[in-house]
């Protein structure tokens, strides 16, 4: 349902959140590396036969499931698993099952047979670790999956006591809400079930009316999903007979929010057992509860927006809203700023403070506020909503936008509806493919000059439908790409590529699409660099005695000019914060470590109470210290003071290392902290306040990470 309602103004209060936040005193969330883009997880445990499995790469939810690292549970299970990464393909055999995963394919070949994997969530690279949705495996190896929702537990049993092949005790999406309840431990008397009714005042509620209450037992069926409430010592014995079918089966169709339909039958006489079945989309949180005013038992859904985030797609950006339902949600267009305002109707915000905001600074995008909305005139009082508002950037023309339900997935298309006929993909850290997709077979031209970035295809007017004149993309593989007529029947197609690119035909010289894939060769393109701009929010760190200059926000100057620079050299890189946002210390590490990142920088402006005193300081863990850790720290910060001293002109005051720092001690790779000079002293809080200074001191930064990597390359 899409109603139209009138513009309105928004009146929300901000939080700036960190990279990574509790939802709940048992949730976290984390940031990991997966399609090229930093994502958010919501993180389980994982355990087998009721032993904690340790990984480096934890359970997390993805698209509504949960995925779980492959290795991890096939090692565990001493299964045999051999890894492809040329056809990024990995094969698991046990004793009697031969299966075939390919990341990113939304199938498996078991035993030379394709089949496809639920809900056509496909196995994932995140952090370079092969995941799988766990309901893959526990219907192929025939484990049981079992969930704690209290220690947020994914338990898998490799010797199941459950004999019936039908049922199967299935992950849900993972969150902090009650998702299983088990049976009362206090044993009632015989029941009646007189009727089932829906309330559809309130989100999806469905009232099981009985003359007292009784036990139940609760399963989780698969394919389709339902929830089975098997009601213990019940009789069916409905207040209308004549709602039954000539099968003693009671349906109710719902079709809200996820939930199709209710059935209800005399499951068994002996002994007595009334089942109620709830067929749904997928596997929504519910609450089971006992109104003991009417005598009801209570199924509450509840429909959560999970996660909002902005990416690219195609060369356009899109904003992503994640819930268990999404399909019911109403659009508002503002101005004076410009913003585009999304509400998700039947829903409430997974999140422990009712709102937060992304900094996404795009091209498009200026930010995200996301939080949930108390109703206004235009709604019901008992509506529940989430509002997400999207700021668009200051002057930047906006033409509209394109919005579609993709699976528990929103997408809202900020630029306008995709392209059709062109297909930009990033396919790894160094590789892309553009795509053309023609209507018919079609010849296509390529040609590439001697010693030139310009890529040239020639093709027919008529099999090539293109819905530009020109796209900007400016990533590491293009520059752009222009459409000009060749003559009255051709199109003549320019690609500028970027240095170190080349480039092959894998299809298309005489078929239907033209499949280029993009290789950039530049050596710098797999490493990722973790900037950290010190201090940020409530912690100021050190303010300059004279020009007031506060350290949280030169450091941060300096970081963006660090990572403009490191991103036009062809390094990949993460910011720790990107805008005045407060980060708990070890959450800095932390997302490094998460990240599998190549190299930590913490950057910094020092002060002490001589006026004096000034220079350049660099401090590293000394890994010494700690036989475990085999990190080459004082390599690095050698060649970080030697490099910053040399191009600022500056003094060399110290190097040391120093075990108490947090940055540098718990990150699991090369890791420097780097004072820029002091704020206190007279000179250099002059030179740190100008422009052209910090672009130095970015610069020096920038020649040290160089200098690193080919000194150990050497």
């Amino acid at each position: 349902m899409k109603r139209k309602i009138l513009p309105i103004i928004i009146i929300t209060a901000l939080l700036i959140t960190s990279f990574a936040y509790a939802n709940t005193a048992t949730k976290t969330m984390i940031t990991m590396l997966m399609d090229g883009k930093n994502v958010n997880f919501n993180v389980v445990k994982l355990m087998l036969n009721n032993k904690l499995i340790d990984t480096d790469v934890p359970p997390v939810i993805h698209n509504n499931r949960t995925l779980v690292p492959l290795r991890a549970i096939m090692e565990n299970l001493q299964a045999d698993v051999t890894w492809n990464g040329e056809k990024k393909e990995v094969l698991v055999k046990t004793e009697d099952k031969s299966i075939t995963l390919n990341i990113d394919k939304s199938f498996a070949i078991v035993n030379g047979v394709k089949k496809s994997l639920p809900d056509n969530v496909p196995a994932k690279l995140i952090n370079n670790r092969t995941m799988v949705p766990i309901r893959f495996l526990a219907e192929e190896i025939g484990l049981e999956v079992l969930w704690d929702d209290k220690t947020r537990t994914v338990n898998l049993n490799n010797e199941p006591n459950n004999t019936d092949d039908n049922k199967v005790i299935a992950t849900k999406p993972v969150t902090s809400k009650p998702v299983i309840n088990p049976p009362k431990e206090e044993e009632k008397g015989g029941g009646v079930l007189q009727a089932v009714t829906v309330n559809e005042n309130v989100l999806p509620e469905i009232r099981i009316k009985l003359t007292e209450e009784v036990n139940y037992q609760e399963i989780i069926l698969i394919n389709p999903t339902r929830l089975v409430l098997d009601l213990e010592n019940t009789t069916l014995q409905l207040d209308d007979p004549t709602q039954l079918l000539d099968n003693s089966t009671m349906k109710l169709p719902i079709n809200k929010a996820g939930i199709k339909e209710a059935r209800v039958s005399q499951f068994s006489k002996e002994p007595l057992i009334t089942r109620v079945v709830i067929e749904m989309e997928n596997n929504l949180q519910h609450s089971i509860t006992f109104d003991e005013e009417t005598n009801e038992m209570v199924i509450g859904f509840t429909n959560y927006v999970h996660n909002v985030k902005a990416q690219m797609f195609n060369t356009k950006e899109i904003v992503i809203i994640e819930g268990n339902n999404v399909s019911n949600y109403n659009v508002i267009e503002l101005d004076n700023p410009k913003r585009l305002v999304v509400d998700v109707l039947d829903a409430y915000l997974d999140s422990p403070d009712s709102k937060y905001t992304v900094n996404v600074d795009g091209k498009v995008v200026k930010k995200l506020r996301v939080s949930q909305f108390q109703p206004d005139h235009h709604y019901k009082a008992e509506d529940k909503i989430v509002r997400t508002v999207i700021d668009i950037q200051d002057n930047q023309s906006y033409d509209g936008y394109f919005i579609e339900v993709k699976g528990n997935q929103l997408w809202v298309h900020i630029e306008g509806k995709p392209y059709e006929a062109m297909a930009y993909i990033e396919t790894g850290w160094t590789s892309s493919q553009l795509i053309f997709k023609g209507t018919t077979v079609t010849r296509y031209q390529v040609n590439r000059g001697v010693n030139s970035n310009i890529l040239e295809v020639v093709v027919p007017k008529e099999n090539l439908p293109l819905e530009f004149t020109s796209v900007e993309i400016n990533d590491h593989m293009v520059d752009n790409i222009s459409v000009e007529e060749a003559d009255d029947e051709n199109y003549n197609i320019t690609i500028e590529l970027k240095e170190n690119v080349v480039f092959e035909v894998v299809e298309g010289m005489n078929a239907k699409d033209l499949i280029l894939e993009l290789k950039n060769t530049n050596k710098y393109r797999e490493l990722l660099i973790v900037i950290d701009p010190g201090h940020g929010g409530k912690d100021g760190g050190a303010t300059s005695p004279n020009l007031k200059i506060k350290e949280k926000d030169l450091v941060l100057d300096v970081s963006k000019r660090l990572n403009e620079l490191l991103l036009e050299a062809g390094f990949r890189t993460y910011m720790t914060r990107t805008d005045d946002t407060f980060v708990e210390l070890k959450d800095r590490p932390g997302v490094a470590n998460q990240l599998g990142a190549d190299l930590f920088v913490s950057v910094h402006a020092n002060a002490t109470g001589k006026s004096s005193i000034n220079g350049i300081e660099n401090y590293y863990y000394p890994s010494e210290k700690n036989p475990e850790d085999n990190r080459d720290n004082k390599t690095l910060a050698t060649i970080f003071q030697n490099t910053m001293t040399t191009i600022l002109g500056a003094n060399s005051r110290r190097l040391e290392g120093v075990e108490a720092f947090v940055v540098t001690r718990e990150t699991k790779m090369p890791a420097v902290l780097t004072e820029m000079g002091f704020l206190t002293n007279p000179e250099e809080e002059a030179k740190l306040a100008t422009d052209a200074y910090r672009q130095k001191v970015a610069e020096a930064l920038f020649t040290s990470i160089v200098k690193y990597y080919d000194e150990i390359n050497k």
